[in-house]
């Protein structure tokens, strides 16, 4: 149930090989994916500086340990907090 993503500056961004194909989910928000296999690779705000990528398609996940969870309003009951995290109902800004 747990998706990871690595905020990062999205001028720091960059893929090898054909660059990802881009679809616009919703108003102002684009995602991208590979055209051969149709993983999800990232999300964007239109206008942010900033982007969020899959934390599973990086090569070295543990690179990237967790800093926050998110979303946590919409948690099934199964699934137990990491207390260790800052926790957020929703988004940052909520």
């Amino acid at each position: 149930m747990h998706v990871g993503w690595v905020t990062v500056k999205a001028a720091q961004v960059r893929f090898e090989g054909a660059p990802p194909k881009v679809y616009l989910s919703s108003p102002g928000v684009q995602r991208t994916f590979c055209e051969h296999c149709g993983t999800s690779l990232t999300w964007q705000e239109e206008g942010s500086s900033e982007i969020d990528v899959m934390l599973a398609s990086f090569d070295h996940v543990e690179d990237f340990p967790p800093g926050d969870e998110l979303w946590t309003t919409h948690r099934p009951t199964w699934d137990q907090p990491n207390h260790r995290l800052k926790q957020w109902p929703e988004d940052y800004d909520e």
